[in-house]
């Protein structure tokens, strides 16, 4: 049996017994901190396989307990209301809740099992606080120590460990206000809706690179049958919490599986203050909007954290038709992916890039997929870089702390040491570093490698750039195989599982994909003069075309596909003139 030891549960040190061997419990307690810990518990997830079996069990909760709010939530607010009107409302919050909480259940249950004589101290229950809504409860889980522990503390309390506790000056937002900032948007938005003539397909964040171009196209090609509404009207409310309310609501769900008992348990101080005490009195705002009486809402961001949206097509959920446009690239490529469950969820039809294989997921191109680039043979090789928050949220592809940490920069390192010609990379760091200092790591051990200061768009950089070299499998390499760009990607096997392997070993075959970052450093060295012998030749063009045509399909007017399909779409539902 392991000696004796004390639990860091977060970074906040003030919450570590400085006395005694400590043991971090995961890598997000070292970011910030010069102390030496004993031990280090290891991540929870080790392999792909590992994290798809997590998430068929997160989704079968998932399904269960949002049958179990529906009831709950009717109830409360004296509503009859369907599931998929409540599921639009708070099903992605309850998503990431669940695969969230499982994460950080799974990481304790590890820690004790190492080490079962542990001590520690926890939140009080009085500095606890509840989220707003899906995406302030998002932040707070992927970036705050403070809330990580009061989950941390409130697992451990519903494992009936009793541990001193700790107070915190912790402040409870009651305010949920949204404020216009995209004022550009909304006067041409204001134009275009203005000759719009007949409207009955409403498009609210379309995920446009080329937002003025792009829409136009769009208005056009539907002979001015559509309007432009980001659902981005200004309020703000105050609310108040009512803790006699949840101590009772969700007492009703019973489960014999520990875990989903130890959600159900948690309701009571996570559920979002928008859904509950909220509830009434924002649904009245939008009920009170003035919007088009559309026949088809589409969108590609407005599904998660886009309120109004939310609120006002869930109310009408029985008369309208919803399209959910693809926005990311592990959608179809990824075995499973929890937003494309979601989104298909709660949508009646999905655009895909080129992988829906049913009559609700229509194949369509995209703007971004569809943008013409050219290589400038004497420019830079972009390295382009991801990052992840320093907390899990999601379960999914590398979307891990811990990830980065352990695996994720000794890998670019690598690929950088066996690269000869250093002084042709342009390194891209992502947007958001999260703590890690990537860059810093990086420019230590190579002090001469170019970092791309001033953050032009991707299109942009490329046309500075002769080749694409990519870290991770993501949107940034589905555009770029679209736009035949001369594309090197290296990822670590074992954190992804794909739906359909026979595509990515085309990739592999092709030396576009490679699993070990030596051997894509070295494919690099040996293309980097003549490029086009290698990108152009027929067998990795024949990979490229394969591919793109299920992941990454162009087309020729991406614009009137898209009408046609609306029209098709509308067509096909009794009721609905086009």
């Amino acid at each position: 049996m392991k000696k004796n030891v004390s639990m860091a549960a977060t970074a906040l040190e003030d919450f570590w017994e400085a006395d005694k061997s400590l043991v971090a419990l995961g890598e997000w307690c070292k970011i910030s901190t010069t102390k030496t810990f004993t031990d280090t518990i290891p991540y929870v997830w080790d392999c792909a396989l590992m994290k798809a079996e997590a998430i068929g069990y997160t989704h079968s909760i998932y399904e269960y307990l949002m049958d179990e709010l529906v009831v709950i939530l009717n109830n409360y607010h004296k509503v009859n209301e369907t599931k998929l009107y409540w599921e639009l409302i708070v099903g992605n919050w309850l998503i990431v809740f669940i695969q969230g909480l499982y994460s950080r259940y799974l990481t304790l249950k590890k820690f004790i099992s190492l080490y079962p004589n542990f001590s520690t101290l926890i939140l009080d229950s009085d500095s606890y606080i509840t989220p707003m809504e899906a995406s302030d409860f998002t932040l707070k889980l992927v970036e705050s120590d403070i809330y990580n522990l009061q989950l941390f503390s409130q697992i451990l309390k519903f494992m009936n460990y009793n541990f001193p506790v700790k107070k915190y000056d912790n402040k409870q937002n009651l305010i949920f206000e949204n404020k216009k900032s995209n004022i550009k948007k909304d006067i041409l938005y204001k134009l275009l809706n203005f000759f719009s003539f007949n409207p009955n397909i409403t498009i609210s964040n379309p995920y446009f690179d080329n937002t003025v171009g792009s829409c136009l196209k769009l208005f056009f090609e539907s002979k001015g049958k559509i309007v432009y509404d980001d659902f981005n009207d200004n309020f703000s409310f105050k609310f108040n919490i009512s803790k006699r309310d949840r101590g009772t609501i969700f007492k009703s769900i019973k489960s014999s599986d520990e875990f989903v008992s130890l959600v159900c348990s948690l309701l009571e101080v996570n559920f979002p203050i928008l859904f509950l005490e909220g509830y009434e009195s924002f649904n009245r705002f939008v009920i009170n909007l003035k919007k088009n009486n559309s026949k088809l809402f589409a969108t590609a961001n407005s599904l998660y954290s886009n309120y109004i949206y939310k609120f006002y097509i869930a109310k009408d959920q029985k008369n309208i038709k919803t399209v959910a446009i693809q926005h990311g690239g592990n959608y179809g490529i990824d075995k499973v992916v929890s937003i494309e469950y979601y989104e298909k969820n709660i949508s009646s039809y999905f655009f895909a890039f080129g992988w829906g294989n049913n009559e609700n997921e229509k194949n369509c191109s995209h703007e971004k997929i569809n943008i013409k680039v050219k290589p400038r043979k004497d420019g830079d090789i972009l390295m382009i870089s991801t990052c992840c928050p320093i907390y899990d949220f999601r379960i999914e592809v590398i979307c891990s702390g811990e990830y980065i940490k352990t695996d994720y920069i000794p890998k670019i390192k690598a690929f950088l040491s066996n690269i000869v010609n250093l002084d042709l990379f342009l390194y891209r760091p992502y947007p958001k570093d999260y703590g890690f200092d990537i860059v810093g790591k990086i420019k230590n051990k190579f002090p001469s490698l170019k970092v791309e200061k001033d953050r032009l768009k991707l299109k942009d950089r490329l046309k500075k750039s002769r080749l694409l070299v990519s870290d991770h499998f993501g949107t940034s390499v589905l555009e770029t195989l679209a736009q035949n760009y001369p594309t090197v990607i290296f990822i670590e096997k074992k954190h992804y599982m794909f739906r359909r392997p026979e595509m990515i070993a085309l990739l592999e075959d092709a030396k576009i994909l490679f699993y070990d970052e030596v051997a894509a450093a070295r494919h690099v060295n040996k293309i980097c003069s003549n490029i086009d012998s290698w990108w152009l030749s027929n067998k990795v063009q024949l990979a490229r075309k394969e591919f793109c045509f299920v992941y990454a399909r162009t087309s020729n007017n991406w614009a009137k596909d898209w009408i046609r399909e609306f029209n098709y779409i509308l067509e096909d539902n009794a009721g609905i003139n086009t």
